[in-house]
């Protein structure tokens, strides 16, 4: 049987995120963390967004939207829950609503 991705503890260390950070343009005043062995990607430690990699290299990029990180708090969903083809048709939805100068609310979500 395979392992549940959130099974697999991560391989993520103190270089690697310095590769990261150069190659994905993450800004210098974003903290980042090696995540523990024990740590989850679906359950972010308090205070910190957690994300796949595999989400990195299918072009997520730092810092996110605003608005992005306001329908995932309302929804209670983290940012690693989010597979690539569902974050790209939210981005594109409010994307869509900023250049018609409409809002986009969770009514629109719903």
């Amino acid at each position: 049987m395979a392992n549940k991705t959130d099974d697999v503890i991560s391989t993520i260390t103190g270089d690697s995120l310095i590769t990261f950070r150069k190659k994905f343009y993450f800004p210098n005043d974003m903290v980042m963390k090696v995540p523990t062995t024990s740590n989850r990607a679906r359950f972010p430690p308090l205070g910190f967004v957690t994300i796949y990699e595999f989400s990195l290299r299918a072009g997520l990029r730092f810092p996110p939207s605003p608005k992005l990180i306001d329908i995932l708090t309302i929804y209670k969903v983290s940012l690693s829950q989010l597979s690539y083809r569902a974050m790209s048709i939210i981005m594109g939805l409010i994307i869509l609503f900023q250049d018609h100068g409409a809002v986009l609310s969770l009514e629109c979500l719903s």
